[in-house]
């Protein structure tokens, strides 16, 4: 997908686009509708989902997996050169590999297969021999079109793309390229924002990484130039102060009365802008329009993404939020709270509280990074970040494989059932070997290809 030249031809083919041109003309009652299949555990949803080439049945798991593509869709930036990159627990995990085998006598975990089961939505194994967490990117160079993200709704704020550290650099925000400006392109923020709002419906989230920028408006708080700084820290010397900088100071960068906006686009804060330099004798009037510029790059867009949210949730609800708790509601906690999870786990066959492999997994769960528990979150329930558990929901199930995983646990992978968020932890020998397995799973099946057999290239046919 990131390889095609243009923005319209990856919208086209991302899930993104063939969602929208599959519901668009819905009317906005189709989004409010909140149904429960039979047998489908439980999960709230406005429609059904069929993934083309995976052996899926949506009884709850590929539902959720879909809003959890989209922000991975929205917020995909990483073009560049090749590399071997590994995930945050692949070091231990491969360490523990080499454990296992040496304690094994030289049988390593490669020698897993997919565990016996018929469940729904179930999680592959991945491929035996997979260097646990390490995942080979191929060369992705800048596309053609120099776009900064993979899909043209979001860009990644200015701290992102100057590899910035702080607590916003990694943050998106809206793109406020006069190109996205257009009624269609506009339609389609509208759109983002009635997924956004189905997904609050459903007690479910869409982990987008927004700043407040976004967050205080829909709050219905003013944004000031600290929520600018947080996402620029660049515009800080020369717009965080009171006083003007001297004279030499405003010469060196050669600023002048125009606005470099997160896009990479130059804007005229007055007409002729570019020609008019910045003194310390104007440089008051320009702190103002270029504060106001960039605070508003992307006002427009910001206005069709929250006409998207009315139409599916009560607007004039959402100012009795701040913007962090409107941040968790939409988003989610950005970490797994093990504590929480542990608290809204319930057991099933041949697993307690108080089981060995349990107490294991809660261990390395705490050990592991947030990024590992968030992988691990989405291959037992199809959720990066943790649900509601009001009214005694309860987020996992934990419960012994069936089959031959019973009999050699250590030559195999966890499961799940996603629809279920029900995980078959088999009965490992140690913490060491549930480690291994764990982070191999959670970080390579990136599928859902167990509950029917295909036999045919559906979906594939044209790649």
């Amino acid at each position: 997908l990131a390889r095609l030249p243009t923005a319209e031809a990856r919208l086209k083919r991302s899930l993104l686009g063939q969602l929208y041109a599959e519901v668009r003309g819905w009317p906005a009652s189709a989004f409010r509708r909140s149904y429960v299949g039979k047998g489908h555990g439980g999960q709230e949803r406005a429609f059904k989902v069929k993934f083309l080439g995976e052996g899926v049945n949506d009884y709850g798991g590929p539902y959720r997996a879909v809003f959890e593509q989209l922000a991975d869709e929205l917020q995909w930036d990483r073009f560049g050169d090749a590399a071997v990159t590994q995930a945050p627990a692949a070091a231990a995990t491969a360490q523990a590999e080499a454990e296992i085998a040496k304690a094994a006598g030289g049988a390593g975990a490669g020698a897993v297969a997919a565990p016996d089961s018929s469940g729904e939505d179930d999680r592959g194994s991945p491929a035996p021999g997979a260097t646990p967490g390490a995942t080979t990117t191929a060369a992705v160079p800048k596309p053609a079109d120099g776009a900064l993200a993979l899909l043209p709704v979001l860009v990644p704020s200015p701290a992102r793309q100057g590899g910035v550290d702080g607590e916003s650099a990694d943050r998106f925000v809206l793109n406020p390229s006069r190109d996205m400006a257009t009624p269609a392109a506009l339609d389609l923020f509208s759109f983002v924002g009635v997924m956004w709002g189905v997904a609050v419906r459903h007690r479910l989230t869409v982990p987008l990484a927004l700043p407040s920028v976004v967050w205080r408006p829909l709050s219905g708080e003013p944004v000031t130039p600290e929520d600018l700084f947080a996402i620029n820290p660049g515009l800080r010397a020369l717009l965080g102060t009171v006083r003007p900088p001297s004279a030499s100071a405003l010469a060196a960068v050669d600023a002048t009365f125009t606005a470099q906006l997160s896009d990479g686009s130059s804007v005229e804060l007055v007409p002729g802008g570019a020609g008019i330099r910045v003194t310390p004798a104007n440089w008051r009037a320009w702190r103002r329009l270029a504060i106001w510029r960039h605070l508003s790059e992307a006002e427009v867009m910001l206005r069709a993404l929250r006409e998207g949210v009315r139409a599916v949730l009560p607007a004039e609800l959402m100012p009795l939020f701040s913007p962090r708790e409107l941040a968790a509601l939409f988003c989610g906690e950005e970490d797994v709270n093990v504590d929480e999870l542990r608290r809204a786990t319930r057991f099933g066959d041949g697993y307690s509280a108080t089981s060995p492999q349990v107490l294991w997994l809660w261990e390395v769960l705490s050990e592991a990074t947030p990024q590992d528990r968030s992988a691990f979150l989405r291959f037992a329930c199809a959720r990066s970040r943790l649900q509601s558990t009001a009214g005694g929901g309860k987020a996992l199930q934990i419960e012994l494989p069936t089959g031959r995983a019973r009999d050699n646990p250590d030559a195999w992978l966890p499961s799940s059932q996603t629809c279920f968020s029900q995980l078959a932890l088999p009965a490992y020998s140690s913490k060491a070997v549930l480690r291994a397995k764990l982070w191999h799973a959670a970080w390579e099946a990136l599928t859902m290809d167990a509950d029917v057999r295909l036999h045919s290239a559906e979906g594939w046919a044209d790649l």
